[in-house]
């Protein structure tokens, strides 16, 4: 009852647009879209690769294709990686890397992470793919003692590891990402504009081309008296704009994990509050975001396809574009 509640609560929401919400704005520059491909087995992926006729329409919405270095790890072979980096290639999509550095961390790969992060690199380059961007996860967690902005350790460290990287990958974007609310918005700033410093200030080399921002979008805390507070969470897209940072935010069913425990989940679940999250922004904000990371399901065994029906991933992608982005991202 509760759960059928909240989704019909959402279903109008989404339902009930003016027509002028999804409407195109033919003035905004046109957005980056990153599907960030969920973590599940290289076998079910596979399927975007093998029935590409099924999420044509998705397809074209998007500009970049997004692996975790986990999901590379566990799931994905090189024989793998041999079929579909090409065909990523045709279809005229760009290559990018999520590399959660607390992972590393966790290792005792802390102060020699540069190595792990260049095998993964590598490893994609030698498979036949050519990399746009990397996205370094989390380095105020996985290099700080938990004092966040302040910590110069943290920094330092980031510092280190995107000038390797930058020297190694000149062509490669990079880029950080963070989490709020485990870190205050002005902690994150702080920590950004300090990295920003540390690489542009010295010889080692250019500084970032991004920064993403991973909302917790289950905090209930955030939500007042809209969906999000936007006026307070846009500082950090205010700040990027500023910084001649690119900025992107991530769309994910946050709430799914919590809802799986209460046995309340299921695809439709995911599908439409990822639906909502990007309803309220585009009904509270109506500047478009430079970039859209769409996280895949973190159900284990949601569909994939297709991209015209059911509660498939392909098929958020093409609604979650085709209502809330001002205009084809492909033109």
């Amino acid at each position: 009852m509760k759960r059928n509640l909240t989704i019909g609560l959402m279903l109008a929401a989404l339902n009930f647009m003016t027509p002028g919400m999804a409407a195109a704005d033919n003035s905004a520059p046109p957005s980056e879209v990153w599907m960030a491909l969920p973590a599940k087995g290289g076998e079910s992926i596979e399927d975007l690769f093998t029935q590409p006729d099924k999420w044509k329409d998705a397809r074209s919405r998007v500009s970049e294709i997004a692996f975790s270095e986990n999901q590379l790890d566990r799931d994905v072979s090189n024989r793998q990686l041999q079929k579909w980096l090409p065909i990523i290639e045709g279809w005229g999509l760009k290559l990018a890397m999520r590399y959660d550095l607390r992972t590393a961390v966790r290792a005792g790969d802390g102060e020699g992470l540069f190595p792990a992060v260049k095998a993964e690199i590598d490893r994609l380059q030698k498979n036949g793919g050519t990399l746009d961007a990397i996205v370094l996860e989390r380095p105020m967690g996985a290099f700080g003692d938990g004092l966040g902005a302040s910590d110069a350790k943290a920094i330092d460290r980031t510092v280190r590891l995107v000038a390797m990287l930058r020297k190694t990958y000149p062509k490669v974007r990079l880029g950080l990402m963070e989490s709020y609310p485990q870190f205050e918005l002005r902690a994150i700033r702080d920590f950004v504009g300090k990295v920003q410093q540390g690489l542009t200030e010295t010889d080692k080399g250019g500084g970032l081309n991004f920064f993403q921002l991973d909302f917790d979008w289950a905090d209930k805390t955030l939500y007042a008296p809209k969906y999000v507070q936007w006026t307070v969470l846009n500082s950090i897209k205010d700040y990027c704009a500023k910084e001649h940072l690119i900025y992107g935010l991530r769309f994910a069913a946050a709430e799914y994990s919590q809802m799986q425990k209460q046995r309340l989940a299921d695809d439709q679940c995911w599908y439409v509050s990822t639906l909502y999250q990007g309803h309220e922004y585009k009904a509270t904000d109506a500047s478009p975001l430079p970039q859209y990371i769409l996280m895949g399901a973190e159900n284990t065994n949601a569909a994939l396809l297709p991209d015209n029906s059911g509660y498939s991933y392909t098929r958020l992608v093409n609604v979650f574009c085709s209502r809330f982005l001002p205009n084809d991202i492909r033109k």
